[in-house]
């Protein structure tokens, strides 16, 4: 079954939970992207997948197949996504641990969800979310975190009443203060193992009234080089994230240029030219990278995905087809072979690739016994 009308009820209901009335009364929330839909899975949140017609994925769990029209208005993004997870919110935990995080009055979604990706890499117990903060699961946040908020403590409390508990429990309370604070480079081991941090609203900062329930201030010094990361499946990143490499932005493609780089987990870490502050660059923040083709030094036994296409197709030397696409499908990539009479999907890995022969049009493939 296809849904194609957007009256339909679980469509509307997936228009709903954009807003965050309608997430606190469901308790669910949507993401976008193959990418959240994993890690919605891998956390065991993920309820449900509404996948564009026709697309594939290997997830177990309950499937609904939507028309184009439905992903073209579902989704907020640059290019619109295939694929949509209904998700349940995470429950919250009690146990705080010994390395906490509480934000005061944290307004901009994508501060917000900078702030949870760092988190989790600085092994953060756990994260408190104090009045006046936007909500966890407001969709910029999301797609900001990349998915890490799904495998975090993060809980919503009124941050007065948790410092009085902390503070019986002699958890030391650190406020973040330009003025008179300590580079907190130079805290003890102590402090540095078991500790509540506050850090307080863009503009205002830490309230006064939060602040002098702090037991020391402190203040982390800002490097003058601006690091953004891209999240890519791309193949040749070698290639790609290298010294003065142009890349382009978004639909206008603004033209920047790499100046460093580095790997970090999912991601990679790049500064451009002419950067130092972190508000020029927020512009861009959600959008895709682009690089012209040429520019890439390929090999000769080197391809990228879309060279595929319209490759006519052989097993040994009998001609079995062409291709017509590439697919994605959960954690693999999937040839579109076009036959006589039906459509056969192959996986794009080198176990079932014998040989690409760009110049000749032609690939030459392993295929599972049946295939065709």
């Amino acid at each position: 079954m296809i849904i194609t009308s957007l009256e339909n009820e679980k469509i509307k209901k997936c228009f709903k939970l954009r807003e965050k009335k309608y997430r606190d009364l469901y308790n669910e929330f949507l993401v976008e992207g193959e990418h959240l839909v994993i890690e919605a899975y891998r956390s065991n949140l993920l309820e449900e997948i509404l996948i564009l017609e026709d697309e594939v994925t290997m997830l177990d769990k309950p499937i609904t197949y939507i028309s184009k029209e439905i992903v073209d208005n579902l989704s907020t993004l640059e290019a619109p996504s295939h694929i949509f997870g209904i998700c349940k919110k995470r429950e919250e935990s009690n146990e705080l641990g010994k390395r906490i995080l509480m934000l005061d009055r944290i307004q901009d979604p994508g501060n917000l969800g900078t702030i949870i990706r760092s988190s989790k890499a600085f092994n953060i117990d756990t994260l408190i979310l104090g009045e006046g903060c936007c909500d966890l699961y407001n969709e910029k946040v999301i797609r900001a975190t990349q998915g890490n908020g799904f495998h975090m403590n993060i809980i919503s409390r009124n941050l007065i009443e948790v410092i009085k508990e902390l503070k019986e429990k002699e958890i030391p309370i650190l406020g973040t203060k330009v003025e008179y604070g300590e580079d907190i480079r130079n805290l003890t081991t102590r402090d540095k193992e078991c500790f509540a941090l506050i850090m307080g609203n863009e503009g205002r900062g830490v309230s006064s009234e939060i602040l002098d329930l702090c037991d020391k201030f402190i203040y982390i010094e800002m490097s003058n080089q601006v690091e953004i990361r891209i999240l890519s499946d791309f193949e040749f990143k070698d290639k790609v994230f290298v010294p003065n490499m142009v890349i382009y932005i978004g639909r206008k493609k603004e033209k920047e240029i790499i100046k460093t780089y580095r790997h970090h987990k999912n991601f990679e870490m790049i500064t451009m030219e002419g950067y130092s502050d972190i508000n020029e660059v927020l512009r861009y923040k959600g959008l895709y990278v682009y690089i012209k083709k040429e520019d890439l030094k390929l090999n000769d036994d080197e391809y990228l995905d879309d060279d595929l296409i319209d490759l006519n197709v052989y097993v040994d030397n009998e001609n079995k087809g062409i291709i017509t696409d590439i697919r994605d499908g959960g954690n693999n990539k999937f040839l579109v072979i076009k036959t006589n009479d039906k459509e056969v999907f192959v996986p794009l890995n080198k176990e079932f690739i014998k040989s690409v022969d760009l110049k000749n049009k032609k690939i030459i493939i392993k295929p599972i016994k049946g295939m065709f």
